[in-house]
């Protein structure tokens, strides 16, 4: 068997043949023939289908329809393994195949859940191909059959944990996902029929990747909702005939998968999910988990533990986030209070007339709560005999929910569906829960011909807009995602998304108004004005209370809405929100935007505007989760706010020093042009701290390496607004090194940017600005709005700069501007400006000569504007109003004032560009013998030394210093954070001392400007 096994190899090796699908069969062969030897029982030994640019394993070894038991990679003849093992394709394998065997057909590995177990050599190679080996001792032939034997004997495990499953239908997932994704490339109709269709009428931003990673999940939580469904032995086949018919479009897939003659790339592995869910005992283990966990769900404990292992990354841009059951107990039982006490509706949820719907159904955490709440109402109020009826009359025909992603369509259909189990209740085949999969900010009904192969999505969205237009709906609750940059910009969204934006239609940044959970608040704002009575609760980004942007939409919320309540969560990691006692505030998600919960009283009785009611919730996470647990909207203690025009805050504010402050010039209205900063949404291309690398980064950007090549060793993807293909065309045709310019990053971090505009996303708005900052120039640095916990809120470059150079959103005035800038002419080699003219409003300088007597220089002005923002005074006293908008600067009218305030600002630019002669001798120095990398930055206070790795240390640097802030970065610990891993080079270490130096200098210099400060409000 051996002997004939080599011989075979040997003579098609010899006629030249090389390629590795040359030698499946004889393998497949040997395989059928071993297996048959070894364990005396008949096996399928499957050669797959040809390989895609995703890959899949060459042969599958299996018994019975589920008894899958391994399978087979073969790489060429003499092909080194070592490198084989590490590559990408074999870490896909390694985690999706719990027995995986590579071969170059002499050599053999085994791997059992991704670890090499065993490997032999039945010849080495150089005897085969050269001294015509083809046979092997006893012992040996026995050594192989005890390797094989080990391979065969392998079985799945009885039972899975959950944890366990989880993982590895996750793994599975990802395999899926390759393969569906290497199916569509090729062009397999059915996939792009789908895609487009998806793409026109539901989801209007998915790219192809998201497309392949939604089918997946489909697929594989498909099966598995189908497993939870199955009593007898489960297989792919089986999937279809379990699931219930009320599953409309998940029947439409599997009578697709099940039924009909699919692609045999998806076969196999879909088969091996089937397999692999096969050996899972879901009955039991969700009853174990449910008595340990007191009632907790198991389906969405699975789900959360699928996702961190499939995709986190996706988890979180997609915002598939799991709602803290405290959360969505307390906004639940706070909309049942509600309706009892401010809507007169005494049965609450449990009312006939009460209607529900969760807009952002997710897997029906919201539903789930209030069909618990109103079942309790029920029960208390008139007993359980007739709670078959009260379900079918109310719950199954009032309680609503949209979503618009499968896999949690399909979990949030068996949540409910397991929930009226548990209550008696059997859903018939005439019986629906009322969770549609459709784009809820969409109106338009999708017609059964857009989806052919799925004629139950153009059902759902009938009876989806039904609810929309048609069914007045008294209560809406949930949690809507959060996207910034949303591209949910259905006709019927940006109509309704004008109302919020017309009293701010003047600002240059509407964007924030775009963000998905402010077009979901619009959505249940309008859909409660259509029933002119209902609450809304939901759980969503706090931005909204304060935002400046936001204030057209506060006021139009105000207009509808008779009370408004607001518990703000807050939360934030990116503004570093701390307790009022200066404690670790933690967010109720994990997330980095602090979040609140609000509801929406509309009593049909409104007059004028109306009142608004605030409490705040501090503290670490299972604080906040203990206090929602225990109160309600009855319990909470609310504290009336006065929101007053013109931007109707719905935080407390103090605005004692107004009258004052409004007397100072907005930053606005001294610069002519300004800007928000480069924003590349692709940095770690683009930005580099070294010129060398990022010129190879572009180097393998404009070879002829092909673009999937490509995208996976620059890590770049497309994007509905941005191709690869398209910006590799244009950067092939330009001399891209005059496109490299220093980039001011962040405070005192100068890296190195490729400034081509058609690599970044939608171009480049502020490049005609920027282009004034290839010449000499100054620029001042600062925010629009300035968070809390931020530190000085301005800065100073004479570059092009970073949008988050001092905070989320950085802004840029510079001094000078060039005209030639206005005309993309200065990135022409050599091109220089042939004139300069100041920025700053001619009445300013008209302002301070009638103050003055003379007129200051630009310079002047600028240092002057920049010293006061280095005021402590300054900005503790108008902290609040720095909060909402731009500075305000005040101008003195002394002018031996003014020259000494713009004295120490020029002493303050000038350290700040690390420049000045005030950073020689340098506080601080490097110490210690070692290869300068940063391994781990940490400050010891009792020395003043601040660590990068066991060995080397930063000496001379103090706490002040080292804590020191701007804008919302602390500059010496961030620094060296940005690097770690990095070997610090000579110039970064001497850097580092003078920019300790710089900040010890302007600590001194803030004391010299507060001095002063008093006078300059004068």
């Amino acid at each position: 068997m051996i002997k004939n096994y080599l011989e075979s190899i040997k003579r098609l090796y010899e006629k030249g043949d090389t390629r590795e699908e040359s030698f499946y069969s004889i393998l497949a062969d040997f395989l059928t023939e071993l297996v048959k030897d070894i364990k005396n029982i008949d096996v399928d030994v499957r050669i797959l289908p040809k390989k895609t640019e995703a890959g899949n394993p060459d042969i599958k070894i299996w018994k019975g329809t589920n008894e899958i038991i391994g399978y087979v990679e073969v790489k060429k003849l003499n092909e080194e393994l070592d490198k084989i093992e590490e590559s990408e394709q074999l870490e896909r394998y390694r985690k999706a195949f719990p027995n995986l065997i590579l071969t170059n057909l002499l050599e053999f590995r085994i791997y059992r859940s991704g670890n090499l177990v065993d490997k032999i050599e039945i010849v080495p190679f150089k005897s085969f191909a050269l001294l015509n080996l083809t046979s092997v001792t006893k012992s040996k032939e026995q050594e192989i059959k005890d390797f094989f034997g080990k391979f065969f004997s392998f079985a799945l495990p009885q039972t899975f944990s959950t944890e366990e499953m989880a993982k590895a239908l996750a793994d599975k997932t990802k395999m899926l996902k390759w393969i569906v994704s290497s199916l569509f490339e090729e062009g397999e109709k059915f996939l792009s029929d789908l895609y487009g269709s998806l793409g026109k009428y539901l989801i209007t931003d998915i790219t192809k990747d998201d497309f392949c990673d939604l089918y997946a999940q489909t697929l594989a939580y498909g099966l598995f909702a189908a497993r939870l469904r199955s009593k007898n032995e489960f297989n792919r086949r089986e999937a279809f005939y379990v699931i219930p018919k009320t599953f409309g479009i998940l029947r439409d897939i599997f009578k697709i998968i099940s039924l009909e003659d699919i692609p045999e790339q998806m076969e196999w592995i879909i088969d091996d999910i089937a397999s692999l869910l096969a050996h899972f005992d879901v009955s039991d283990t969700f009853k174990k988990y449910r008595a340990e966990k007191k009632g907790e769900d198991p389906v969405i404990y699975f789900y959360e533990n699928f996702l961190a292992e499939y995709a986190p990354q996706e988890r979180e841009r997609r915002g598939v986030y799991y709602t803290p059951g405290p959360v969505v107990s307390y906004i639940v039982r706070s909309l049942n209070a509600i309706l009892r006490n401010k809507l007169s509706i005494s049965d609450g949820l449990s009312d006939k007339k009460v209607t529900v719907l969760d807009p952002a159904g997710g897997t029906l955490s919201f539903l789930e709560e209030a069909i618990k709440v109103a079942v309790d109402e029920f029960k208390e109020k008139y007993g359980d005999g007739n709670l078959k009826e009260f379900i079918k009359d109310h719950i199954i025909n009032d309680f609503y929910a949209f979503e618009l992603m499968m896999a949690p369509y399909v979990i949030g259909h068996m949540r409910i569906s397991f929930l009226l189990e548990d209550y008696g209740f059997q859903l018939s085949e005439k019986d629906r829960i009322k969770f549609y999969l459709t784009n809820t900010l969409e109106t338009k009904v999708i017609r059964e011909s857009s989806f052919p192969f799925f004629p139950s999505i153009s059902e759902e969205s009938k009876n989806a807009e039904k609810v929309k237009e048609e069914i007045p709906i008294i209560v809406i609750m949930g949690n809507p995602p959060y996207s910034v940059r949303s591209m949910n910009k259905t006709e019927f969204i940006e109509k309704e998304m004008d109302i919020y934006k017309q009293d701010v239609r003047s600002e240059t940044n509407i964007q924030p108004l775009s963000d998905d959970y402010i077009k979901f608040i619009r959505f249940a704002h309008w859909k409660i004005d259509q029933n002119k009575v209902g609450t809304l609760g939901m759980i969503t980004n706090n931005s909204y209370l304060s935002g400046l942007i936001h204030r057209g939409m506060r006021k139009k919320l105000l207009e509808s809405f008779d009370e408004i309540y607001i518990l703000n969560l807050h939360g934030s990691t990116r503004l570093g929100e701390k307790t009022p006692t200066g404690g670790k505030d933690e967010n109720d998600f994990e997330i980095m935007q602090g979040v609140c919960i609000s509801f929406f009283v509309k009593t049909g009785e409104h007059n004028g505007l109306g009142k608004v009611y605030y409490q705040d919730i501090f503290g670490m996470r299972e604080e906040k989760y203990k206090y929602l647990e225990s109160h309600d909207f009855k319990t909470t203690n609310w504290k009336e706010l006065k929101p007053a025009e013109p931007y109707y805050f719905f935080v407390e504010k103090d605005f004692s020093m107004q009258k004052d402050y409004e007397k100072f010039v907005p930053i606005t209205k001294i610069f002519n042009k300004f800007s928000s900063g480069v924003k590349t949404r692709r940095d770690n291309f683009i930005v580099d701290f070294n010129k060398e690398k990022l010129e190879q980064k572009i180097n393998i950007f404009t070879s002829n390496l092909p673009e999937q090549m490509l995208k996976e060793s620059l890590s770049l993807k497309d994007t509905a607004d941005w191709k690869v293909s398209i910006a590799r065309e244009k950067v092939k045709k330009v001399d891209w090194k005059n496109y490299i310019r220093q980039y001011a990053y962040r405070p005192f971090d100068i890296r190195y940017l490729f400034y081509f505009p058609d690599i970044i996303e939608r171009g480049d708005s502020r490049i005609n600005l920027m282009q004034n900052f290839f010449e000499e120039n100054l620029g001042l640095v600062t925010t629009r709005k300035t968070p809390e916990i931020f530190g000085i809120p301005c800065f100073v470059s004479d570059k092009v700069g970073d949008i988050h150079l001092i905070g989320d959103q950085t802004y840029f005035f510079p001094l000078y501007l060039y005209p030639s800038a206005d005309k993309k002419g200065l990135f022409k080699e050599g091109a220089k400006p042939t004139e300069k003219f100041p920025n700053i409003k001619p009445e300013i300088f008209d302002m301070l000569a009638k103050k003055f007597g003379n007129c200051p220089s630009p310079e002047e002005i600028f240092y002057y504007i920049y010293s006061v923002l280095y005021s402590n005074i300054y900005r503790a006293k108008y902290e609040e109003f720095l909060k909402i908008d731009f500075p305000h600067i005040p101008f003195t009218s002394n002018y031996e004032i003014f020259v000494k305030v713009s004295a120490l600002g020029k002493r303050l630019v000038v350290l700040h560009l690390l420049k000045s002669q005030e950073l020689n001798p340098p506080i601080a120095k490097f110490q210690g013998a070692g290869n300068s990398e940063v391994v781990k930055v940490k400050f010891v206070e009792s020395e003043n030394r601040v660590y990068i790795n066991p060995a080397q240390y930063f000496e001379g640097i103090t706490k002040e210093v080292f804590e020191y802030q701007i804008g919302g970065y602390q500059v010496m610990s961030n620094w060296l954070k940005y690097r770690k891993g990095c070997f610090l080079t000579l110039e970064e270490t001497m850097s580092y001392c003078k920019i300790a130096t710089a900040i010890a200098r302007t600590i001194e210099l803030q004391k010299e400007i507060d001095d002063l400060f008093p006078k300059c409000e004068s």
